[in-house]
């Protein structure tokens, strides 16, 4: 089974070794501001939150696609027929149909 995109894994401390060897995927985050930067970390992310508060700062656009990993056919449909622009969808494995229930998806995967 070929991928067709990576997946960008943030939360630290996770075990993800339950995503298939298949699915390609890589480790994304700041964990220096929790260490050697942590100082810097402190005043960047308040003054990012005060951005956001403020509203001198937004993030980018997106869409909460429902229903987590189900959603995925609707999104892409919106896709292909031009619905979407300049947004991200994001999508919930927690939403997923199946997420922690014996013999589904692990309820505390990212990918």
């Amino acid at each position: 089974m070929g991928t067709k995109g990576p997946g960008a894994l943030v939360l630290p401390d996770q075990d993800y070794s339950v995503i298939p060897d298949y699915v390609q995927h890589s480790m994304t985050g700041v964990s220096s501001v929790h260490k050697e930067a942590r100082d810097f970390g402190h005043v960047y992310y308040r003054y990012l939150a005060r951005g956001l508060q403020q509203g001198w700062f937004r993030p980018q656009p997106h869409v909460l696609v429902p229903g987590g990993l189900g959603g995925i056919q609707g999104a892409l449909e919106d896709l292909r027929d031009g619905k979407a622009s300049a947004v991200k969808y994001v999508l919930r494995l927690a939403d997923t149909e199946g997420v922690g229930e014996p013999g589904g998806l692990e309820s505390g995967s990212a990918v």
